[in-house]
Order: structure tokens, then sequence, then C-alpha cells
């Protein structure tokens, strides 16, 4: 959170809900349900927040999921032609590898590796 101003014991606070603003959707001073198009407005004691959902910001984060699927597709082919071309190659290995990009770019709960023989597949959950 970033403090703007502080004037008459309110304090002013423009902030991003991310994982890490569970604090306040814990002590249930703001329901995810009031993120739409309209500006909403919750007083919390001496602290007043004004909050909106941004369409752009939405399909950016959207975008970049997608872009974050390609990266990791991407891996699974390189790791498959791999296994594919090189008999001494461990599948083991490029399990790893496409794990640790998942890891790497926060799609772990999103992505999963499955094996069939020496094929690799993902399993991508739906929203």
């Amino acid at each position: 959170m970033k403090n703007i101003r502080t004037c008459c014991n309110i304090k002013r606070t423009n902030f991003v809900l991310t994982n890490g603003s569970t604090i306040i959707l814990k002590g249930n001073v703001i329901q995810l349900e009031l993120f739409n198009e309209k500006i909403c407005e919750i007083e919390d004691g001496a602290v007043r927040y004004i909050f909106k959902k941004k369409p752009m910001r939405v399909e950016e984060l959207e975008r970049m999921t997608i872009e974050k699927i390609h990266r990791v597709q991407e891996m699974t082919v390189k790791q498959n032609d791999k296994l594919d071309n090189h008999p001494r190659a461990k599948d083991i290995v490029a399990i790893k590898k496409i794990e640790d990009l998942i890891m790497k770019l926060k799609m772990k709960g999103l992505i999963t590796v499955e094996q069939e023989g020496r094929k690799l597949f993902l399993s991508i959950k739906d929203d």
C-alpha cells in the first residue's frame, strides 16, 4: 500500500489488490464481489477505501497468463523433441525442467505435467 495523503486522521490509500492483500479481505472489510465496473466506497473506522475494477488491467493479466502458458508449451515441445532424438535423455530431468519453469512463472496451480511413456503432456486447469 502506498500512502498518498493523511488529512484529519483519514488515510487515503492507493493499492492494488493482489494475493498479498488478504488481511483486508479476511477482516471482511472488502468483498471481492464489490469489484466491478462501478466505483465503490467502504469506510472502516477512520480509513476510507475507494476502488474499482480496471478492465484494461484484467485484459493485461489475461494476456500475460496466455503468454506464460505458451512458454510452458514451447518448453514441453522442446523437451519432447529431446526425448525423441536422444535415447539416453531422462524423462525425469525433462519433467523437472518443465516443473521448474512452471514454478518460476507462478503457474503451479494452473498447469501440471503428465507423462505417457516418454511423451510429456500439459494439463491446464480451466477457471
